[in-house]
């Protein structure tokens, strides 16, 4: 499969099969042969019918891949961004102190706050996802803005979204330590709006922008958390 996930420059897969039959022919032909008269389309059977096995493996696995991927997709989500906003937002989940996102549509409706850090119940799944992103002005106008899968469309396409990816802030264990297995770890995905001059901004002091929002997200999540806990 290297070559369909770009994980060779060359045909590993089929280069191996090639190589794997010629080995079997030219064993073949030098062995002793038995006295026995051979069955040449048997013998064609046997020499093909592991790459066959293998090829159909490969695809049954491909297609259980997907198959899993799409009974197990998150819930649709809708994403209203303040018509201002620019640079990074971040959806925190899994907190009982959190929002519970309304239904729109058979979508979630997620509203990210002026902070950029929206804490909501709902526990991250992992899948193939369907997501819509909107620009909402004051007046509750709706635009809906494109999504930058490419560095070049962050230029082009402005107003944009990106997905930054997922991540994990570790919880104290009871040995002192911290981590991701922890109750108390913060799980979270980030996001980027490209809007007017957002790219030469973002690039400026990420290190320093990176410790002030993990800093902002832990602090909200723990005022969420004493709340609940009252």
């Amino acid at each position: 499969m290297g070559p369909w996930i770009g994980a060779f420059s060359v045909p590993i897969f089929y280069l191996w099969i090639i190589g794997n039959s010629s080995q079997l022919f030219f064993l073949e032909w030098q062995l002793p042969k038995s006295v026995n008269k051979i069955n040449f389309s048997k013998l064609l059977f046997n020499l093909f019918v592991l790459p066959v096995v293998l090829i159909s493996c490969v695809f049954m696995i491909v297609f259980l891949s997907f198959l899993g991927a799409y009974v197990t997709k998150p819930e649709k989500e809708i994403y209203l961004i303040p018509s201002n906003f620019e640079g990074r937002f971040r959806v925190v989940y899994g907190e009982k102190c959190g929002i519970n996102p309304r239904n729109e549509d058979g979508r979630r409706v997620l509203q990210i706050p002026e902070n950029g850090i929206l804490i909501i119940q709902p526990k991250f799944k992992a899948g193939v996802i369907d997501n819509e992103y909107y620009m909402i002005n004051s007046e509750e106008s709706r635009k809906r803005i494109n999504i930058a899968e490419t560095y070049n469309k962050q230029n082009t396409q402005l107003p944009s979204v990106s997905l930054n990816g997922t991540g994990v802030m570790g919880g104290a264990m009871p040995d002192g330590g911290s981590s991701s297995e922890s109750p108390l770890a913060i799980h979270y995905t980030d996001f980027t709006v490209f809007n007017k001059d957002t790219l030469s901004k973002s690039n400026e002091n990420e290190f320093i922008f990176q410790q002030r929002f993990d800093s902002l997200t832990n602090s909200l999540v723990g005022k969420c958390r004493s709340k609940n806990n009252l």
